[in-house]
């Protein structure tokens, strides 16, 4: 029986390693999101601000991107346009995070082209809701 180059094993890791952008200035939601995609085995990529955030998303083009729907310098649903607008960043799935539950925000959110919406607090079943959304549609 040959077993598999350790080196490979670890770059195949690497290589499939999959990445969420979180955009929220907030570090108590960007830790409670990040330890429950972490038992996904997703990394994240904090941004404080929307510039960082879409300049992430560019280089380093995420599976997913969770956006407060305030951020200090813009709207999320301004920065969800502004990711519609972007032929490299369209096809990554949107998730606004927003503390409004408000029928009419959802469909706002929606109707710019966000794939869901989380109420906060956001929670580990939240997460795993999505999850479940986001990898089942790509299998």
């Amino acid at each position: 029986m040959s077993a598999e180059p350790r080196g490979a094993a670890l770059l195949f890791n690497y290589v499939t390693t999959m990445k969420a952008l979180i955009m929220d200035d907030d570090m108590v939601h960007q830790y409670i999101i990040e330890r429950c995609f972490k038992e996904y085995g997703i990394n994240t990529i904090p941004a404080t601000t929307a510039h960082e955030g879409i300049e992430h998303a560019i280089l380093e083009r995420p599976e997913i991107v969770l956006i407060n729907s305030v951020l200090p310098d813009m709207e999320g649903l301004e920065v969800l346009s502004l990711m519609q607008d972007d032929e490299r960043l369209r096809s990554i799935p949107v998730v606004i995070i927003s503390t409004s539950a408000d029928p009419g925000v959802i469909q706002a959110a929606r109707d710019k082209g966000a794939f869901s919406f989380i109420g906060k607090p956001v929670t580990k079943d939240k997460i795993q809701e999505l999850y479940r959304a986001v990898w089942g549609m790509r299998t």
